[in-house]
């Protein structure tokens, strides 16, 4: 599990892990500056045996965006360049325009994703939650790329 704590006015990213769901092992610091602005929600998994994160956000113009950041090897995380994951077209008055507060399940070597869908940012407006499959292939492209450079 992946969250963060606010500690001496900074945001830090931790993670604890759980076999039973029940005892949780000793929380670590993975992040002492968060990637990107506006910080909303994030998930994490392991890609190349590499923790990267899946950092949501709202940017100055108020765009929604998700983002895949990956650990450098020294606690550094760094954004992939050709974004894997997406970003709002919040012109459209779709139900799904904003994804957020994504859960990640390992499953039979594929990773199922619950997350959040609204139309627009605010959840007063109503949403529901999806069920989607992660393409594991574009992810891993992107990681073993960004952790290449």
């Amino acid at each position: 599990m992946f969250y963060t704590i606010v500690q001496n006015g900074k945001t830090i990213i931790q993670k604890t892990t759980s076999r039973n769901g029940k005892d949780w092992s000793a929380s670590s610091t993975i992040v002492s500056k968060p990637p990107g602005r506006g910080f909303y929600t994030l998930s994490g998994l392991n890609i190349d045996k590499h923790i990267c994160l899946l950092v949501e956000s709202t940017t100055h113009s108020r765009r929604h965006q998700t983002l895949l950041y990956c650990d450098q090897g020294d606690g550094t995380f760094v954004p992939s360049k050709n974004n894997p994951v997406m970003v709002d077209r919040d012109w459209e008055k779709k139900w799904n325009t904003i994804r957020y507060g994504f859960h990640l399940l390992p499953d039979k070597g594929k990773y199922i994703v619950y997350h959040n869908v609204l139309p627009h940012l605010g959840a007063e407006s109503g949403g529901q939650i999806v069920r989607s499959e992660l393409n594991m292939n574009l992810l891993e492209n992107s990681a073993l790329n960004l952790l290449d450079n």
